[in-house]
Order: C-alpha cells, then sequence, then structure tokens
C-alpha cells in the first residue's frame, strides 16, 4: 500500500476532536511553538483560543508572556536587558554592551520574543540623560523602523531607519510642573507627549523633509496643530475640577480609541480628599481611582472626562498604549481600563 500522501495525513490531523486538539494545545509551554500548534490547520486554529492580547511579566531568564485569552503563561525567549517599551509583540530593551555605555552612548534593540527577531537601533547619547520610554512603529525591520523616546524630563528623541544615531530635539521650554510623562506613537509616523498637568505635544515625523544635509522637524502644540481656537491652559482646557485633579494624578497616559485621543489618569499615590471649585464641598479621590478624558477639538474646554469607553478596553502604561474592540475576546472585558506599572497590574471598570 503507498503512504498517505501530505494532504491526507493533515486531513487525519483536521479531523481530530476539539477536545484532543485542546490537550495538544495545553501542553506547549512555548509561546513560539503554541503560535505554530495553532497554524496549522484552520480546524486547529479554531480550536485554540489566540494567545493575545498577552501581557509581558518580568524580564531576562524570567520573562513569560500572560495570555489573556486563554488564561495561562508562557514561556518567552529571555529578555536580557530592562524594556522601556512595547508594541504589537515588540519589546525595546536596552542593551548591556559596556564598550557603548563608557563611551556615553547606549543602545535600544526591538525585539519579538516570538519570533527571536531583533533590530538594533542607532546609538543613543545618553550623557546626563535618563530615557524613561521608547515608542516604536509596528512591524520594525532591520531597514526600516521609527523610534521616539522621552529624554530626561523635557527632551524628545527620534530616529529613522536612514540615521547613523539618534536625533535629540531642544528640550521643551516649559514650566516645571510641564515636565514630560508619557509618549504614544500612532498611525505611520505621528508621536504624541504629553506633560505632567495635561498639555499634549506632536511630532510628525512622516513628514521629515531634508534640506541640504538638514532633516528638518518640528514639535507643536496639540491645540494649535490642530488650528484650535484656543491655546492650553490647565484652567480652561479642562473642567474646574479636573483642572485642579491634574496638578497631583501623576499617572498619565494617551490613547487612541476610535479615532479618538484620550486621556488616562491615575491616582497613582494615596487617597485625597480634594476641595471642590467655588466652594461646592468636597470630594475624595481613592488610590488608584481612574479618569478618562475625550480630546474634543473646537470646544473649550477641549478636555472633557468621559463616562464609558463602550464595548472597547484600553491597556496603558510602559507600552505604546493601546485600544482593543473587547466584544468576543475571551475573558476580556469592554468599557475597562487595564492598567500597568512597573510594580501593579489592576483593572478599573466604569
Amino acid at each position: 500500500m503507498d503512504p498517505p500522501t501530505a494532504a491526507a495525513a493533515m486531513r487525519r490531523w483536521e479531523n481530530l476532536q476539539e477536545d484532543l486538539v485542546g490537550c495538544i494545545g495545553d501542553g506547549v509551554e512555548d509561546l513560539k511553538c503554541y503560535a505554530s500548534v495553532r497554524g496549522a490547520c484552520t480546524a486547529w486554529r479554531r480550536a485554540l483560543k489566540p494567545p493575545s492580547p498577552l501581557l509581558l511579566i518580568g524580564q531576562n531568564s524570567t520573562a513569560t508572556a500572560f495570555s489573556l485569552p486563554t488564561r495561562r503563561s508562557f514561556s518567552v525567549r529571555a529578555i536580557p536587558g530592562p524594556y522601556f517599551g512595547s508594541k504589537d509583540g515588540w519589546v525595546a530593551y536596552l542593551s548591556d554592551c559596556w564598550p557603548w555605555l563608557w563611551a556615553g552612548f547606549c543602545v535600544f534593540i526591538l525585539s519579538n520574543p516570538m519570533t527571536a527577531l531583533d533590530v538594533f537601533l542607532p546609538l543613543l547619547g545618553c550623557e546626563n540623560r535618563l530615557v524613561t520610554k521608547v515608542v516604536f512603529a509596528p512591524s520594525p525591520a532591520k531597514d526600516d523602523f521609527t523610534a521616539a523616546a522621552i529624554c530626561g524630563v523635557t527632551g524628545l528623541g527620534y530616529v529613522v531607519a536612514w540615521d547613523k544615531e539618534w536625533t535629540i530635539l531642544d528640550p521643551l521650554r516649559l514650566h516645571a510642573r510641564y515636565q514630560l510623562t508619557d509618549v504614544l506613537f500612532y498611525g505611520k509616523g505621528t508621536v504624541y507627549y504629553l506633560t505632567w498637568c495635561g498639555d499634549v505635544h506632536v511630532l510628525h515625523l512622516a513628514e521629515l523633509r531634508r534640506i541640504g544635509p538638514t532633516l528638518v522637524t518640528t514639535v507643536e502644540p496639540l491645540l494649535s496643530a490642530n488650528n484650535h481656537p484656543f491655546e492650553f491652559d490647565p484652567e480652561t482646557s479642562f473642567k474646574p475640577f479636573h483642572g485642579k485633579l491634574s496638578s497631583f494624578t501623576g499617572a498619565k497616559h494617551l490613547v487612541f480609541c476610535e479615532g479618538n485621543l484620550y486621556q488616562i489618569w491615575g491616582n497613582a499615590s494615596c487617597r485625597v480628599n480634594l476641595c471642590l471649585p467655588s466652594g461646592s464641598g468636597r470630594r475624595w479621590v481613592e488610590q488608584n481611582e481612574i479618569f478618562v478624558l475625550r480630546y474634543y477639538p473646537q470646544h473649550q474646554p477641549c478636555w472633557d472626562a468621559v463616562t464609558g469607553l463602550g464595548a472597547y478596553s484600553v491597556f496603558v502604561g510602559r507600552n505604546n498604549a493601546v485600544s482593543i474592540y473587547a466584544q468576543g475576546v475571551s475573558r476580556l472585558k469592554g468599557n475597562c481600563v487595564y492598567w500597568i506599572s512597573r510594580f501593579t497590574s489592576y483593572v478599573v471598570g466604569f
């Protein structure tokens, strides 16, 4: 008897009962292998839940990826350095190569733990600069990448594939309370920077233009960048309560949801008894309480609180913040903020 063809053998595997395929998937501990098993055929992909969205837990040799849909952890390739950002399955981490560090430079690497691909970014001068977060365009490659970072408390840095080193822009001339707290990469090359008091600045990397040897780019306030009729002022850009709230909600992030820009504020300190404006009483702001404000162009105040996100959930933290349509995603709740910090992770619903 002739041996079965590859197509016939595949049909036999496709006919396995879903519970047996599930047992096979449960026995796979490596994330890359699990993705390969799901890709065996349509029936197996239907029987095994997708691993994403994932939460990266720990780093170095203890790094694991926790899958929200499957409610289980997978082992991933070790990340040999502290990570400073993540997006679409990629992680930005700091290389521990000492020759560069002794020379006053640092090197960030974009790594995909599942595919084992690495993209080395050009040198970044790190003397007297503290990089707090790195964001980047999706699907980076060796000859095609764009990244941006917060350097220090008011410095902006960016790099594109044809650069030999990072470009560090002149520090934004900001008041001490306006130091940068978050950065968001959106679309093909628009970077949004958020200050501690809730002001937003925009860097258009997709519109870089070269004049001679000089690469010309500018950072604009969000309001003027969108022809907003008003300038930013905490007293007028927010309603009175949120204007006062902005002074002590030190954890702030930006995220796009359905094409709209939001700020996510968190009270990361302790329970606070806040005096309401115009003598209208007081209000307790609980520890870890979340406030979500949506940007409304042409309005004043241009940032206003919302009471829900519908069927969407947002993930904020060291990652490039992302919104996910939660309906149909197993174990993922809509209308929630998933807040992931270096030390804690928690979910807040409306």
